[in-house]
């Protein structure tokens, strides 16, 4: 056991080395600790999944590695998870994604490139047809584009981000430049679009970081959830966010307290293909028998001095419009 032990320490670094002896043990947590009922019992979360359409979520777990244990437990106790956006993995480049992975699900992540901590993930149904949008990712933004395709309608791209607080050092100084220059990219394309995950700008506070809501604002992104989604102690704060640039598409939304890290889970149900119309009744009148030449005969009768010399434009429109209806109720044509 010795030897295996300076084997694997020669040839790994400390991080991989600890993955490599979990895997070889099997049934050793990697942060052990109480165990909680919290993941197993949360009716709302049973009674959004019963609904019809794309269930999309979004949680901060703060560390994927100690708390995939509780990731397998979601799925396991709540089917019908179509997609589970995560950020601050804090997977790093020595992780392999293999790691992470759940049955039934394919996982794809994003590291942080330069320091610690970060990082965006998601997990993506086998049910889902999807591709990936490398084009509109960046290192300035830590996030990952997915498209979803759909049949008889057009493909919905979907972004999954973290934005480091504004006192983070991570964050970097042209964050809202680069967002910007990535919403106007897929705005240009004519097609419904999502954005979640974990933003640090506080929607509770209308006065909370007004430049990266502007930008929003800027390509009709509208934040759709409205609860908090991180509490402590004595502050509520609502930076896990998910927003669209087609409201009416979203079914429901709601925050669900997990144990997975210390922020709440948020969800949605998109709507798929069951978009519902109310009807219009328009009345027009019938000029199966206009007789054009009738018409304007009767016009050339009128005087219409009052409309050419008038220095009114909204009078002489009055005027006129009031003659024309006059015309149309007394004649027929």
């Amino acid at each position: 056991m010795e030897i295996l032990y300076v084997a694997l320490y020669v040839r790994t670094s400390r991080r991989n080395l600890i993955n490599l002896l979990i895997l070889l043990c099997g049934d050793i947590e990697s942060c052990p600790g109480p165990q909680t009922d919290e993941v197993r019992d949360v009716p709302r979360l049973n009674t959004l999944l019963n609904q019809s359409g794309m269930k999309i979520f979004h949680q901060n777990v703060r560390g994927l590695f100690s708390n995939r244990v509780y990731i397998s437990e979601l799925f396991e106790n709540f089917k019908g998870i179509d997609i589970l956006a995560l950020s601050e993995t804090h997977i790093t480049k020595e992780d392999p994604e293999s790691f992470f992975e759940v049955p039934g699900y394919t996982f794809v992540s994003n590291y942080r490139k330069k320091g610690k901590g970060g990082g965006v993930a998601a997990y993506i149904s086998n049910n889902v047809a999807w591709e990936r949008r490398h084009d509109l990712e960046n290192e300035v933004t830590e996030s990952i584009w997915i498209e979803i395709i759909l049949k008889h309608t057009k493909n919905i791209p979907i972004g999954i981000f973290y934005r480091p607080p504004d006192s983070s050092k991570y964050l970097h100084r042209d964050f809202n430049n680069t967002f910007n220059e990535v919403l106007s990219s897929v705005s240009s394309e004519p097609c419904e679009s999502i954005v979640l995950g974990d933003f640090n700008v506080n929607y509770s506070v209308p006065g909370d970081n007004p430049e990266f809501k502007a930008i929003m604002n800027l390509y009709s992104f509208k934040q759709m959830i409205n609860k908090p989604t991180r509490i402590s102690g004595s502050t509520k704060t609502l930076i896990d966010i998910i927003a669209t640039n087609n409201p009416v598409s979203i079914k429901t939304t709601d925050v669900f307290p997990l144990s997975i890290g210390d922020h709440d889970m948020i969800g949605c149900v998109r709507k798929i293909n069951s978009t519902k119309f109310k009807p219009r009744t328009v009345t027009c009148r019938d000029y199966k028998s206009y007789n054009q030449r009738q018409m304007n005969n009767e016009l050339k009768l009128i005087d219409w001095s009052y409309v050419y010399n008038n220095s009114n434009v909204n009078s002489a429109w009055i005027y006129m419009k009031t003659i024309m209806m006059m015309m149309m109720m007394m004649s027929v044509y």
